[in-house]
């Protein structure tokens, strides 16, 4: 079992070292922190493990999450966001709009 942990770890641990997003990257480190609380048989590993990354609970990740965006965003939340942090759908670009300028097809 502890073979199979350690190959676990060392995924993950080279996952974070890939990401370049910073949030994913906090992810994957509670993802390690967590299978390392839970190898060693200790209570609620992935709350523990949150706890020592972020400084929070699970639960209070996405209302610290939303009560940003709300400062950040001001009066233009409402704008962009439902009330429970969903986007607008009506503000969202059809999928087809989306244009990626680094992709087009050069013209020789």
């Amino acid at each position: 079992m502890e073979h199979f942990v350690g190959r676990v770890l060392l995924r993950l641990e080279k996952a974070e070292k890939d990401e370049s997003n910073a949030h994913l990257r906090d992810d994957v480190r509670i993802a390690w922190v967590t299978c390392l609380y839970a190898a060693r048989n200790e209570p609620k590993p992935h709350e523990r493990a949150t706890l020592a990354v972020l400084g929070i609970l699970p639960d209070q990740v996405w209302p610290r999450i939303l009560a940003n965006r709300k400062a950040r965003l001001g009066d233009e939340f409402s704008r962009w966001y439902e009330p429970d942090g969903s986007p607008l759908a009506d503000k969202l670009p059809p999928a087809h709009a989306v244009e990626f300028p680094s992709l087009r097809k050069k013209t020789v």
